[in-house]
Formats: structure tokens, sequence, C-alpha cells
């Protein structure tokens, strides 16, 4: 179950926070603390979908559907991985005030969304993540490795 690895992870996340400075754990806080609860109430799905399950035999049709169904499962997951590969690099090289925008119309052009909507999207996610970190919490965003020059 790969959601005990997250839940485990935003645990360690939470608990080496707490060794922080006040206003340095601000940030991993406001992260672990909806990353333990969303994971935790995915362990607990997965948990009852599993005793839900009937361990009787299961036809051969069944089967093929479900291996065909896995087969889209393991696509989107290796789609959905990509992309967070990407927000993780943009980051790094761009900076979070930089990439949030730039992530935003490059995810939704990739969904066929229309430019009005994605730079409606991408102004809003910058307006709330510089207002929320920079003027009310006054945190300094990572600036990006270009940017640090």
């Amino acid at each position: 179950m790969l959601s005990l690895f997250f839940l485990a992870f935003f645990v360690t996340l939470l608990l080496i926070s707490l060794t922080y400075s006040p206003k340095a754990r601000r940030l991993p806080l406001l992260v672990g603390i909806p990353g333990v609860a969303l994971t935790a109430a995915q362990v607990i799905k997965e948990i009852n979908r599993r005793r839900g399950e009937t361990g009787g035999a299961k036809g051969v049709e069944l089967e093929d559907a479900e291996a065909a169904s896995q087969k889209g499962v393991d696509k989107k997951l290796l789609m959905m991985l990509g992309w967070i590969v990407l927000l993780v690099a943009m980051i790094w090289i761009l900076g979070f005030l930089i990439t949030i925008p730039v992530y935003t119309i490059l995810f939704m052009k990739s969904l066929k969304e229309s430019w009005r909507l994605c730079i409606i999207f991408a102004v809003a996610g910058f307006a709330v993540l510089y207002y929320l970190f920079v003027v009310i919490l006054n945190m300094e965003l990572y600036p990006g490795l270009v940017f640090q020059l």
C-alpha cells in the first residue's frame, strides 16, 4: 500500500518540523497536517475496501477486465508522477513564484483547457501564493537556482 508510505512520510515530516523554530515550522506544518489527515483517510478507505472483497474464485472475464483496467491506471500513474517530477524540477530551477503560474498553464493546456481559463488560474495561483506566503506569513519562498546567481 503506497498510502502507508505517504502516511509515514507526512508523520515524519511533522515530527521533524517540531524541532524547528516557530517561524521555520509553519510551512511544514501547513503541508504536513492536511497530508496526514488525507493519507490516513486513504489508508482507512483501502483497509475497508480490502475487508469487503470476497475471497471466492473470479471468472476469467472479470480478471481480464481488471488487467485492462490496471494498465489504464498504470499509465495514469506514470503520467501523474511525470507531472510531479516536472513540478519539483521547475521549483528547483525557477523557484516557486515563477513555477506556479507556468506549471498551471502547462498542466491545464495538457488537459486541453482554454487559454483564458489557464491564464485566470495561473494568475489566481500566483496571487494566492504571493499574498499568503510573502505578504501575510512574511515567508521568503525559494527563488530557484536561476535567480540565486
